[in-house]
């Protein structure tokens, strides 16, 4: 991975703890709880030899963190959009 990509990792997988923690706690579970549904669901949506349809839903439980990476590095949200400038079709940061 590169700085880009663990930086981004890291911003996912706080907020997504965090977010999950203080859902469970919402809930009256313990907040580990929902720290390892977190957990999972990241790593479920990225393992490409899960079924589609799980990891879709393992993406919206995690959703929380893709959005926030994307609002805090100043990414256009449609990467491979045609229209995004060569840097953002790239994963790198608008000028």
């Amino acid at each position: 991975m590169n700085q880009t990509r663990d930086t981004d990792f890291v911003i996912a997988a706080s907020v997504n703890v965090l977010t999950m923690r203080a859902l469970a706690a919402g809930f009256g579970i313990p907040g580990w709880v929902g720290a390892m549904v977190a957990a999972g669901a990241m790593a479920v949506a990225g393992d490409s030899q899960v079924d589609p349809q799980v990891q879709k839903i393992a993406g919206l439980i995690a959703a929380p963190g893709a959005v926030a990476v994307q609002l805090l590095t100043d990414r256009d949200l449609l990467q491979n959009n045609s229209d995004c400038c060569e840097p953002c079709k790239n994963g790198k940061a608008c000028k």
